[in-house]
Protein backbone atom coordinates (compact mmCIF):
# COMPACT_ATOMS: atom_id res chain seq x y z
CA UNK A 1 0.00 0.00 0.00
CA UNK A 2 0.89 3.69 -0.03
CA UNK A 3 2.40 3.62 3.47
CA UNK A 4 4.84 0.89 2.46
CA UNK A 5 5.73 2.78 -0.74
CA UNK A 6 6.76 5.88 1.24
CA UNK A 7 8.58 3.76 3.85
CA UNK A 8 10.70 2.18 1.11
CA UNK A 9 12.30 5.63 0.45
CA UNK A 10 13.55 5.99 4.05
CA UNK A 11 17.26 5.61 3.23
CA UNK A 12 17.22 8.19 0.42
CA UNK A 13 15.31 11.08 2.04
CA UNK A 14 16.66 13.24 4.87
CA UNK A 15 14.73 16.50 4.43
CA UNK A 16 11.08 17.62 4.09
CA UNK A 17 9.54 15.97 1.04
CA UNK A 18 6.36 15.53 -0.98
CA UNK A 19 4.64 12.23 -1.51
CA UNK A 20 2.27 11.82 -4.46
CA UNK A 21 0.76 8.95 -6.41
CA UNK A 22 2.57 8.44 -9.70
CA UNK A 23 -0.63 7.77 -11.65
CA UNK A 24 -2.48 10.90 -10.52
CA UNK A 25 -2.50 14.51 -11.70
CA UNK A 26 -3.41 16.98 -8.98
CA UNK A 27 -3.43 20.32 -10.82
CA UNK A 28 -0.89 23.15 -10.71
CA UNK A 29 -2.39 24.96 -7.71
CA UNK A 30 -1.99 21.81 -5.61
CA UNK A 31 1.69 21.52 -6.43
CA UNK A 32 2.27 25.22 -5.69
CA UNK A 33 0.57 24.94 -2.28
CA UNK A 34 2.63 21.87 -1.42
CA UNK A 35 5.89 23.52 -2.53
CA UNK A 36 5.17 26.63 -0.43
CA UNK A 37 4.48 24.49 2.65
CA UNK A 38 7.66 22.47 2.14
CA UNK A 39 9.73 25.63 1.75
CA UNK A 40 8.29 26.96 5.00
CA UNK A 41 9.02 23.66 6.77
CA UNK A 42 12.61 23.65 5.56
CA UNK A 43 13.07 27.15 6.98
CA UNK A 44 11.33 26.45 10.32
CA UNK A 45 12.62 22.89 10.76
CA UNK A 46 9.41 21.60 12.33
CA UNK A 47 9.86 17.86 12.11
CA UNK A 48 6.32 16.71 13.00
CA UNK A 49 4.33 19.39 11.14
CA UNK A 50 2.92 17.79 8.00
CA UNK A 51 0.41 18.88 5.35
CA UNK A 52 -2.09 17.34 2.98
CA UNK A 53 -3.71 18.88 -0.07
CA UNK A 54 -7.44 18.48 0.55
CA UNK A 55 -9.66 17.90 -2.47
CA UNK A 56 -13.42 18.02 -2.58
CA UNK A 57 -14.72 14.50 -3.02
CA UNK A 58 -16.86 15.55 -6.02
CA UNK A 59 -13.64 16.63 -7.82
CA UNK A 60 -11.95 13.27 -7.31
CA UNK A 61 -14.25 10.55 -8.61
CA UNK A 62 -14.06 8.19 -11.55
CA UNK A 63 -17.17 7.83 -13.70
CA UNK A 64 -16.19 4.23 -14.45
CA UNK A 65 -16.09 2.49 -11.09
CA UNK A 66 -15.38 2.76 -7.40
CA UNK A 67 -12.41 4.52 -5.80
CA UNK A 68 -10.72 4.53 -2.41
CA UNK A 69 -10.49 7.87 -0.60
CA UNK A 70 -9.50 9.05 2.84
CA UNK A 71 -12.50 11.07 4.05
CA UNK A 72 -11.20 13.97 6.17
CA UNK A 73 -12.59 15.92 9.10
CA UNK A 74 -11.25 19.42 9.44
CA UNK A 75 -10.49 20.63 12.95
CA UNK A 76 -9.73 24.09 14.26
CA UNK A 77 -7.65 26.53 12.19
CA UNK A 78 -7.62 24.38 9.05
CA UNK A 79 -5.83 21.39 10.54
CA UNK A 80 -6.78 17.81 9.85
CA UNK A 81 -8.65 16.23 12.73
CA UNK A 82 -9.29 12.76 11.32
CA UNK A 83 -8.90 10.82 8.08
CA UNK A 84 -10.70 7.52 7.55
CA UNK A 85 -9.97 5.44 4.48
CA UNK A 86 -13.07 4.30 2.60
CA UNK A 87 -13.01 1.84 -0.26
CA UNK A 88 -15.69 1.37 -2.89
CA UNK A 89 -16.82 5.01 -3.12
CA UNK A 90 -19.01 5.26 -6.21
CA UNK A 91 -20.72 7.93 -8.29
CA UNK A 92 -23.88 6.58 -9.96
CA UNK A 93 -27.09 8.29 -11.04
CA UNK A 94 -25.96 11.63 -9.58
CA UNK A 95 -25.40 10.04 -6.17
CA UNK A 96 -22.14 9.53 -4.27
CA UNK A 97 -21.98 6.67 -1.78
CA UNK A 98 -19.81 3.97 -0.28
CA UNK A 99 -20.42 0.67 1.44
CA UNK A 100 -19.37 0.38 5.07
CA UNK A 101 -17.82 -2.70 6.68
CA UNK A 102 -21.27 -4.24 7.22
CA UNK A 103 -22.13 -3.74 3.54
CA UNK A 104 -24.63 -0.95 4.21
CA UNK A 105 -24.76 1.88 1.69
CA UNK A 106 -23.74 5.28 3.12
CA UNK A 107 -24.42 8.54 1.27
CA UNK A 108 -21.87 11.32 0.77
CA UNK A 109 -22.55 14.84 -0.52
CA UNK A 110 -19.35 15.46 -2.50
CA UNK A 111 -18.25 18.46 -0.41
CA UNK A 112 -16.19 16.31 1.95
CA UNK A 113 -12.45 16.87 1.94
CA UNK A 114 -10.57 13.79 0.82
CA UNK A 115 -6.97 12.69 0.89
CA UNK A 116 -5.64 11.78 -2.53
CA UNK A 117 -2.18 10.99 -1.21
CA UNK A 118 -0.60 14.35 -1.92
CA UNK A 119 1.30 14.95 1.31
CA UNK A 120 4.16 16.99 2.74
CA UNK A 121 6.21 15.19 5.39
CA UNK A 122 9.38 15.59 7.37
CA UNK A 123 11.78 12.65 7.63
CA UNK A 124 10.32 11.95 11.09
CA UNK A 125 7.53 10.06 9.29
CA UNK A 126 9.86 7.14 8.55
CA UNK A 127 10.23 5.93 12.15
CA UNK A 128 6.45 6.14 12.53
CA UNK A 129 5.94 4.16 9.33
CA UNK A 130 8.41 1.52 10.53
CA UNK A 131 6.52 1.00 13.79
CA UNK A 132 3.09 0.89 12.19
CA UNK A 133 4.24 -1.30 9.29
CA UNK A 134 5.56 -3.87 11.77
CA UNK A 135 2.18 -3.89 13.53
CA UNK A 136 0.39 -4.13 10.19
CA UNK A 137 2.47 -7.12 9.10
CA UNK A 138 1.87 -8.88 12.41
CA UNK A 139 -1.89 -8.54 11.93
CA UNK A 140 -2.26 -8.99 8.17
CA UNK A 141 0.74 -10.96 6.88
CA UNK A 142 -1.55 -13.73 5.59
CA UNK A 143 -3.97 -11.39 3.75
CA UNK A 144 -2.50 -10.38 0.37
CA UNK A 145 -5.41 -8.01 -0.35
CA UNK A 146 -4.88 -5.87 2.75
CA UNK A 147 -3.20 -2.50 2.11
CA UNK A 148 -1.02 -0.41 4.42
CA UNK A 149 -2.71 2.95 3.76
CA UNK A 150 -0.72 6.15 4.31
CA UNK A 151 -3.83 8.10 5.48
CA UNK A 152 -4.36 5.48 8.20
CA UNK A 153 -0.77 5.95 9.41
CA UNK A 154 -1.24 9.73 9.54
CA UNK A 155 -4.58 9.36 11.34
CA UNK A 156 -2.94 7.18 14.00
CA UNK A 157 -0.16 9.75 14.45
CA UNK A 158 -2.64 12.62 14.84
CA UNK A 159 -4.71 10.69 17.38
CA UNK A 160 -1.60 9.97 19.46
CA UNK A 161 -0.58 13.66 19.33
CA UNK A 162 2.59 12.81 17.39
CA UNK A 163 2.00 15.22 14.50
CA UNK A 164 -0.11 18.03 13.10
CA UNK A 165 -1.41 18.08 9.54
CA UNK A 166 -2.34 21.34 7.83
CA UNK A 167 -5.04 21.01 5.16
CA UNK A 168 -3.95 22.89 2.06
CA UNK A 169 -7.27 23.58 0.35
CA UNK A 170 -7.68 23.31 -3.40
CA UNK A 171 -10.56 23.50 -5.83
CA UNK A 172 -8.49 21.63 -8.43
CA UNK A 173 -9.87 18.54 -10.12
CA UNK A 174 -7.99 15.29 -9.71
CA UNK A 175 -7.26 13.23 -12.78
CA UNK A 176 -6.17 9.64 -12.41
CA UNK A 177 -6.01 6.41 -14.31
CA UNK A 178 -8.04 4.19 -12.03
CA UNK A 179 -9.76 2.44 -14.94
CA UNK A 180 -8.76 2.20 -18.64
CA UNK A 181 -11.99 4.01 -19.50
CA UNK A 182 -10.70 7.06 -17.57
CA UNK A 183 -8.08 7.80 -20.23
CA UNK A 184 -10.12 10.15 -22.50
CA UNK A 185 -11.30 12.22 -19.50
CA UNK A 186 -7.77 12.43 -18.13
CA UNK A 187 -6.40 13.55 -21.49
CA UNK A 188 -9.14 16.16 -21.85
CA UNK A 189 -8.71 17.40 -18.28
CA UNK A 190 -4.97 17.86 -18.59
CA UNK A 191 -5.39 19.69 -21.91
Amino acid sequence: GTGHAVYSARKAIHEPFASINADDFYGPASYRALAAFLQQQAEQQESHAYAMVGFFLRNSLSLHGSVSRGICQEGPSGYLNEVVEHTRIEYRNNEIYYFDEQGARQSLNGAEYVSLNIWAFGPSIFSCLETQFGEFMTCYHADPKKEFFLPTVVDNLMKSGSCTVKILETSEHWFGMTYPEDRPEVQHGIR
